[in-house]
């Protein structure tokens, strides 16, 4: 995972903690709702953007990264759930507006948010091993808020 601004960390954890944009592939997600003071405008002209070529999961140092929208009744309890179940963990864990939240991992990084009947996940890890790891973290913290429920996870990595 790529952090966007210059001088601060470069953990993915301290990325996503200090509220800069961390980029999976092609897309980018802003995990503050605004950037920090010291922060100047990061405006890109379109000369200035990589092809979306260079970009890709073949090219060496890139992240790896999945997305997934799971259905489930209720998902903002999920959600909410799934955040204070974390607490306790090794992860950092924002709660950014009612419906979206953040896990900081060591390696990687959760973006959670909710509507009525989905939850849609997007992660970014160092390397495979790590983004495996926090699939299966995620899975298992899902799986003991409603044991009875069952859901499908269809990690997608595209």
């Amino acid at each position: 995972m790529r952090c966007v601004s210059k001088g601060y960390g470069d953990t993915v954890r301290e990325c996503a903690l200090k509220g800069l944009v961390m980029h999976m592939s092609n897309l980018a997600i802003n995990v503050k709702e605004s950037w920090p003071a010291a922060v100047e405008s990061m405006d890109v002209s379109i000369e200035d953007a990589s092809p979306v070529s260079e970009t890709s999961k073949q090219q060496d140092n890139v992240d790896s990264f999945a997305f997934a929208d799971i259905y489930l009744r209720n998902a903002p309890c999920f959600l909410k759930g799934m955040l204070l179940q974390a607490r306790g963990d090794n992860v950092e864990v924002s709660l950014r507006k009612p419906d979206a939240g953040l896990l900081a991992f060591e390696k990687g990084a959760c973006e959670l948010s909710a509507t009525y009947l989905f939850l849609t996940v997007a992660m970014s890890a160092a390397d495979e091993e790590s983004l495996a790891e926090m699939q299966a973290y995620f899975e298992q913290k899902l799986r003991t808020l409603s044991p009875q429920a069952k859901f499908e996870i269809d990690w997608r990595n595209k």
